[in-house]
């Protein structure tokens, strides 16, 4: 079983896209869990709306902001982790759009090792028509797997990763303490959990993202990201 883990603040639009590309995955995920920052740009309010409308399970994690402080995106992403009712979470953004067969291979990748592993995905900035051309003209190498990345890469961007819930809940999820965001927040997660269980890093070429670009959604991303 497969949970998605995101966080969104007043990203309306963006969501909605985000929502719409996981619907149209060919292997579904059970749930999508979405830490909402507390939106005022009506998100929380068309998610409880529509949430049946949508062929997975919809969980809301609604965070009140307190003198406009944001909860934060590792909070929201932490909360996502505790209610999933998954044995494994896809940790994304909400701009990350996947392409139509990005959970397959994320769940064939857990599938191939023996052991326990993080799946790392392929991710890029181009908009999804540009992923679909990648993705269905082959241009990368052919090799489903690229190698296991060595422990002293920093290549561990929580935008398209998958692991087991309880190697997340284990090191107590992201470091809400971190005063900088950046990659510095993953990297920090990802170190803990190699340290903790000696988890390998696969990485996985086809299982990619673009990303949905939304110039007034981009604008106030900054103020989610603490």
């Amino acid at each position: 079983m497969f949970s998605v883990s995101v966080s969104t603040f007043n990203r309306l639009n963006t969501i909605k896209v985000f929502l719409n590309a996981w619907s149209n995955q060919s292997v579904l995920p059970n749930e999508i869990c979405i830490g909402v920052d507390g939106s005022t740009d009506g998100t929380y309010e068309y998610l409880d709306k529509n949430k049946n409308n949508y062929p997975f399970l919809i969980k809301i994690n609604y965070f009140e902001r307190i003198k406009s402080i944001p909860f934060g995106l590792a909070r929201c992403h932490n909360k996502n982790f505790e209610e999933s009712a998954s044995e494994y979470i896809l940790i994304t953004d909400d701009d990350a759009i996947p392409h139509k067969n990005l959970l397959y291979h994320h769940i064939n990748n857990h599938k191939i090792f023996n052991r326990d592993v993080i799946v790392i995905g392929n991710r890029t900035w181009k908009g999804i028509e540009d992923v679909n051309e990648i993705y269905n003209n082959n241009l990368w190498n052919d090799l489903e797997i690229s190698g296991e990345l060595p422990l002293n890469s920093a290549s561990c961007v929580f935008n398209n990763v998958s692991i087991k819930k309880n190697y997340l809940l284990g090191v107590g999820g992201y470091n809400v303490n971190m005063v900088h965001y950046n990659d510095g927040l993953d990297t920090d997660l990802g170190r803990r959990l190699i340290i903790k269980y000696n988890l390998d890093r696969v990485f996985c070429l086809k299982a990619i993202t673009g990303r949905y670009v939304d110039i007034k959604d981009n604008q106030i991303w900054d103020t989610h990201k603490l």
